[in-house]
């Protein structure tokens, strides 16, 4: 069969369906290595030379400020980016492995799976403004005269006149 526009965006479709279904169960802890150089062969006749010169031929052909032009920029656009990761998949798959397998050590002796560490280590300052950022109805203890550093509180004191 030969490659078609839009044989090449069932192909693509169905591609970026199976390579973000890969993403989402390693990234979400249901898998625990990524196999992306398969789904990138599976899909090698719309990740190839002929793909990329038949997106370049109609965008080369489109008229320049036409949907036909935008829609064949979006395109090639997209034939290089899945290229280039087509090229990179090997080492994807090993950054992927690394992050499953690392096991991040603090001074005070815990340990956390590297891709859990940000969920895990809690935020120690929000216990101290639980009173003063309420959003319950009522005047909290303490009124605020100062921003909170890393917040927007300066903006929202200048804005509302505290």
């Amino acid at each position: 069969m030969a490659l078609s526009r839009e044989r090449l965006r069932a192909d693509g479709d169905a591609f970026m369906e199976e390579v973000s279904r890969e993403f989402y169960l390693v990234h979400s802890g249901l898998k625990a290595t990524a196999e992306l150089q398969p789904i990138y062969a599976r899909y090698a006749r719309v990740l190839g030379p002929a793909a990329l010169d038949l997106v370049r031929g109609e965008f080369h052909d489109a008229a320049p400020g036409s949907e036909a032009h935008r829609a064949a920029r979006l395109m090639l656009e997209w034939e290089v980016e899945s290229q280039t990761g087509r090229a990179l998949a090997e080492l994807e798959e090993r950054e992927i492995a690394w992050e499953a397998a690392t096991v991040v050590s603090l001074p005070d002796g815990r340990a956390f799976p590297y891709q859990r560490l940000a969920i895990e280590i809690a935020n120690t300052e929000w216990p101290k403004w639980t009173e003063e950022m309420s959003p319950d109805p009522g005047a909290p203890e303490k009124i605020l005269t100062q921003p909170r550093p890393g917040h927007a509180d300066l903006a929202g004191m200048q804005k509302y006149g505290f």
